[in-house]
């Protein structure tokens, strides 16, 4: 339906304006030009999104160009020229109520001239969508040592990072936060099970959340292992016969074996200190009854 001037036609409106004695104003005759490119029709939108929207429309007979305005309250229009009839906006804000305005443009003797109607369309973007957390898969522990321990997992795709916490028994719980999918466990205490918890940190409504259901996994530390067979320090019935051990020799919570007598039975060993300061703790273990322990410096002096 064409309304006004015929599309396409420039229009002339030739005005005359005639003085007239003692007025107070002076009036002037003149030429006043307006231009009817056409008018789209059908403008909607054929995908709306929470950031993005797409608009077509049929395009207008006579035009070349359109011009493309975008604005919601309280943002600046942006204004774009483009040919065809399809356009895509991009980063949009969520759950905002959007006004587009095409107008049609052609070409008045070799300029680009815009329409004088314009069509409107109104469309409001969905809310931002909130991804759900999910559980961290296939957790694996690798390279255990007495100390030491590389826990992994598959990731989950919602996740921006994770909540890593692990725990003996009795011991208070450690958290490390983190964004990759492996983490390595250092001055963990030998020959103990070890639990650790994986949870995902997910973006909810623009705010780190962790998801209440975690990816639990245990493994054990390993023991020192022993540089020595039962028996191997006897005979060590004096001082003099005792074998000097090291940290270095047996290790870190090493476990040394002698023969239980049925008669009186002394066994001597001798310690070497790592460092000066350090302190070494012994542990006596099956005793039946009537032992005594005796400590000697390195003169054999009690």
């Amino acid at each position: 339906m064409k309304r006004g001037i015929s599309f396409g036609i420039i229009a002339t409106i030739c005005l005359l304006f005639i003085a007239i004695p003692n007025a107070r104003s002076t009036h002037f005759s003149g030429v006043y030009q307006l231009f009817d490119c056409g008018q789209v029709e059908n403008l909607t939108a054929s995908t709306i999104g929470y950031n993005t929207a797409t608009i077509q429309w049929e395009p207008a007979p006579g035009a070349v160009a359109y011009n493309v305005r975008i604005a919601a309250d309280g943002q600046e229009t942006i204004i774009n020229i483009i040919e065809g009839n399809t356009y895509t906006f991009e980063n949009l804000l969520p759950n905002t109520t959007y006004t587009v305005t095409i107008t049609a443009m052609c070409l008045v003797e070799g300029n680009l001239v815009s329409s004088i109607i314009s069509v409107q369309y109104t469309f409001t973007t969905e809310s931002e969508p909130t991804p759900s957390c999910g559980l961290p898969s296939k957790p694996a522990v690798n390279r255990i040592t007495d100390n030491s321990a590389i826990v992994s997992w598959f990731a989950d795709p919602n996740a921006i990072g994770y909540n890593l916490v692990y725990y003996a028994k009795e011991t208070v719980p450690t958290q490390i936060t983190l964004e990759g999918t492996s983490y390595e466990l250092l001055f963990l205490t030998p020959n103990t099970e070890y639990t650790v918890e994986i949870y995902s940190i997910c973006n909810l409504d623009s705010v780190p959340t962790q998801n209440d259901q975690g990816t639990t996994i245990t493994f054990t530390t390993e023991g020192t292992q022993l540089n020595c067979q039962p028996n191997a320090y006897e005979a060590n019935n004096s001082i003099a016969t005792a074998s000097r051990m090291s940290i270095d020799n047996i290790g870190i919570d090493a476990m040394i074996e002698a023969p239980k007598s049925e008669t009186k039975d002394l066994d001597y060993y001798s310690f070497v200190a790592p460092a000066r300061g350090s302190f070494l703790v012994a542990k006596l273990k099956n005793l039946t009854k009537n032992y005594n322990l005796s400590i000697f410096n390195a003169d054999g002096i009690l």
